[in-house]
């Protein structure tokens, strides 16, 4: 028993650290990609002008 309470804590916080993990990469390259697009734009809109 001892064995098995001590592994369910571990694999839930495995899981809640990869979780972060991939909303935090996500959150980054999405901030990163919107940045790179307004940049974009406004280079854009300030040629066309």
């Amino acid at each position: 028993m001892a064995t098995g309470t001590t592994e369910k804590p571990r694999r839930l916080w495995a899981r809640r650290i990869g979780w972060l993990v991939v909303l935090w990469t996500g959150g980054v390259l999405s901030v990163s990609a919107a940045t790179l697009v307004l940049r974009y734009v406004m280079a854009w809109v300030g040629l066309g002008r």
